[in-house]
């Protein structure tokens, strides 16, 4: 299983930037490759939701379950969809500059032409590149938030 990870300092409280990662139906705004995020079942703090994304010019479809344990940890994997296996984390921590941002993933790769497509998609940075896209994005929306607030 590949693992990668990445954090990020945002200049905003750890609710500001919780309330940003609860907030599915609007990562189309959020993330550029997502093209459709939609809430499917919720109960408490656990949503199961479908998600379209593009991943290397191809529209994905993923059902995902979330688990959302405020105020620090959110915890995401994939139901079905192109991963054999697939769980992401974001970590929240308070620090004196605002959040302090972790986010982990673990993907196994399954095979066939799809296997080929992921594989490519961990080995050739793109999905690093993808996770640092993903936390740079929540910072701007977060301080953008912050600074309004």
């Amino acid at each position: 299983m590949s693992r990668l990870s990445t954090s990020i300092t945002i200049k905003a409280s750890r609710s500001t930037v919780f309330r940003i990662l609860r907030d599915i139906e609007n990562y189309p705004f959020y993330f550029q490759y997502i093209r459709r995020a939609q809430v499917v079942q919720q109960k408490g703090d656990t949503v199961i939701a479908e998600i379209d994304e593009e991943i290397h010019g191809i529209v994905q479809h993923l059902q995902t379950r979330f688990q959302f344990t405020p105020p620090d940890k959110i915890e995401a994997e994939q139901l079905s969809g192109p991963f054999k296996a697939a769980r992401a984390w974001f970590f929240l921590q308070e620090t004196d500059d605002g959040t302090e941002l972790e986010h982990v993933a673990e993907f196994e790769i399954g095979r066939g032409i799809l296997g080929v497509l992921i594989h490519r998609f961990i080995a050739d940075s793109y999905a690093q590149n993808r996770m640092a896209e993903e936390v740079a994005a929540i910072k701007r929306v977060a301080e953008k938030r912050e600074r309004e607030a």
